[in-house]
């Protein structure tokens, strides 16, 4: 009976513990989440909210995020804000992104109602692209530090499993028919030279 009594309180404490626990249904990620580009190239990324419709009906009213990289292989040049909040300037207020090294401050607020919200936007969408140059050879984290807030129906904030990104920086490779034909001319040019010499 003590035994019995025991295992009833152990399996109704790990049942509360893990209804507590939230379902991380609602994810913050980057896409593409890791990518490879050259030193030089000016690349995007995309803040992609998914699963505000599974089972639980959510929207995005409002966000206010803070992505980190790493400055001296990358560098934030802009950022653009998806019209999935309202039109820019008449039903959403984005503030001007935030850019510093290392970090992209981003801002937006919704005066649409959560039912025009609810009819806009879809269960996965592109919140904001920020805009990239690669600077120097390296891998360069992206993640959601600092601030990371979504604002959801009844302006609750809602509860976000936020995944992080990666961007490989590779050296510019050198084209090989150009430099083989560079060194074909090369020996042409001491050939002829040689010849004309030995005259």
């Amino acid at each position: 009976m003590h035994k019995r009594l025991r295992s009833l309180s152990l399996g109704l404490v790990l049942g509360l513990l893990l209804q507590a626990m939230p379902a991380w249904a609602i994810s913050l990620s980057f896409q593409p989440s890791s990518q490879t580009v050259g030193v030089g190239a000016a690349f995007d990324v995309n803040l992609v909210v998914t699963g505000l419709e599974d089972g639980i009906n959510e929207i995005v009213g409002a966000f206010a995020l803070d992505v980190t990289y790493n400055a001296t292989v990358l560098q934030a040049t802009g950022a653009t804000y998806s019209t999935l909040l309202g039109a820019l300037g008449t039903d959403a207020f984005p503030d001007a992104p935030v850019l510093a090294p290392g970090l992209v401050s981003l801002l937006n607020v919704s005066l649409l109602s959560d039912l025009d919200l609810a009819s806009l936007q879809p269960d996965s969408f592109t919140l904001a692209t920020i805009h990239f140059s690669a600077l120097t050879p390296g891998t360069s984290l992206l993640t959601f530090a600092g601030t990371t807030e979504l604002v959801g129906r009844n302006a609750a904030t809602l509860e976000v499993n936020p995944l992080q990104g990666a961007v490989q920086v590779n050296a510019a490779a050198v084209p090989e028919p150009g430099t083989i034909l560079l060194l074909g001319a090369g020996l042409g040019l001491l050939f002829s030279l040689r010849r004309r010499l030995g005259r």
